[in-house]
């Protein structure tokens, strides 16, 4: 269950916005939206959940990867079973030319 965390970035839209999230091994997390950034820590619940916790509270979700595209997951959020479609990578992934994060951006955050 620590795989799909452990030193990965998330890559989502939500409603047409590109967003990132990127975890460590450690336990912390960067949530990259446009300008927002927030901060997160993450942990395993029980054998099948991973709890995300930030500014807006602790959200738990369960995890299903595609068999075809193994680097794609559903990740689908509890109790409320909010669901989206998740690009796990181990680097941070490129939404349109010209608009890179780099990691850089995330080894010198003062958020982590």
């Amino acid at each position: 269950m620590r795989a799909p965390y452990s030193n990965k970035t998330f890559g989502s839209t939500f409603k047409g916005v590109p967003i990132i999230e990127h975890y460590r091994a450690d336990g912390k997390g960067l949530y990259v939206s446009g300008q927002l950034r927030i901060t997160r820590t993450w942990e395993i619940k029980g054998k099948d959940q991973v709890c995300v916790t930030d500014t807006e509270g602790t959200f738990c979700h369960r995890f299903q990867r595609n068999t075809k595209y193994p680097d794609e997951y559903v990740s689908r959020r509890m109790p409320d079973s909010w669901m989206t479609v998740i690009k796990v990578e181990g680097g941070i992934p490129e939404f349109q030319a010209g608009q890179v994060i780099s990691n850089a951006s995330f080894k010198h955050s003062p958020y982590l």
